[in-house]
């Protein structure tokens, strides 16, 4: 019994739902109240609805990606029918720039765009209170010095099993238009110290497998030294780390961190995108020399390389992109 689940569709049973994670630890006195309930591409819309409903919750909020926009779809039918009382509320990237003519926009209640802990928080204590919130909520940015991280709602279960999300900073500062991350271009670091202990923590139940969000973790390459000489330091012997960097030369200090952890231990997905001259039509800086020589450090210090390519961008043919 719940009154407040969290529910979503992730890719496969190994990723675990950050987001989710996120407004549970952040919902104040309510979260005692709340529960999360994830699924994923093998659990039928009708299983997950039926789990959802077994909770007996008065708000039902969906995390909703490009990967599971369908079956979510389905899922808030569902409920619908079952329980019309029942507040859906609906956030995540798919919802939170334009609902245009969604199917599950339109069969949701209410609609929080942007990053929800603190209008997620202010939405079900106005819901459980008896006051109906607005069907779009454009949500401030939360502080992130005052926010609580997510760590503590992984399940030991989770971190024996699962991978591990979590950040150290949000937003993007480039403006890549085929990139959701590109509409507001702040970048907001949690504080170092706070980011530390909570990664530590999870370290210290027994968290073997990270995967750091962040979109240009290689942004501020002190920082980003500093927090994987920590993860080394701290990594079980079968432990794996994952983290996504822009293209640009490294400084010697961040290959001297990526060569602390033993070889194979850092994986890294580089965004290169494409070395043509599309770059420029999408608003990419393109930097193939810095590109190269990244990947190059990258690969001479011990870490796995996936350098991210897209097909199909503007102007490009199989041909062009063939040929790099």
């Amino acid at each position: 019994m719940a009154d407040i689940v969290l529910a979503t569709v992730n890719a496969g049973y190994a990723h675990a739902s950050l987001g989710l994670r996120a407004l549970r630890a952040n919902l104040g006195a309510l979260r005692e109240r709340s529960a999360i309930l994830e699924f994923d591409g093998r659990t039928s819309a009708e299983s997950a609805a039926e789990r959802i409903l077994a909770a007996h919750p008065a708000v039902c909020g969906l995390g909703v990606y490009i990967w599971n926009i369908d079956r979510l779809s389905h899922v808030a039918e569902l409920l619908r029918a079952s329980r019309p009382e029942l507040l859906l509320v609906l956030g995540g990237p798919e919802v939170s720039h334009g609902t245009g003519d969604l199917r599950i926009a339109q069969i949701a209640d209410c609609v929080i765009a942007g990053e929800a802990e603190d209008a997620f928080r202010a939405v079900c204590g106005d819901a459980l209170a008896g006051r109906r919130p607005p069907a779009v909520v454009h949500a401030a940015p939360p502080d992130l010095a005052a926010a609580t991280a997510a760590d503590a709602e992984y399940a030991d279960t989770d971190l024996q099993r699962r991978i591990a999300y979590v950040e150290s900073a949000r937003g993007c500062p480039y403006g890549c238009e085929y990139c959701l991350s590109a509409v507001d271009r702040r970048v907001r670091p949690w504080p170092l110290d706070a980011v530390l202990a909570s990664w530590g923590r999870l370290l210290d139940r027994g968290a073997r497998r990270i995967k750091v969000v962040d979109r240009t973790f290689n942004l501020d390459a002190d920082r980003a030294a500093a927090l994987l000489r920590f993860l080394a330091a701290r990594l079980p012997p079968d432990g794996v780390v994952q983290v996504e960097m822009t293209p640009s030369a490294p400084p010697v200090a961040l290959v001297e961190a990526v060569r602390s952890f033993r070889p194979g231990a850092l994986r890294v997905e580089v965004g290169v995108q494409t070395f043509t001259e599309v770059a420029e039509r999408i608003h990419r800086r393109p930097d193939d020399g810095g590109a190269a020589a990244l990947i190059g450090a990258l690969r001479g210090a011990g870490a796995v390389v996936h350098a991210d390519l897209i097909a199909g961008l503007p102007g490009e043919t199989p041909e062009s992109f063939a040929t790099g």
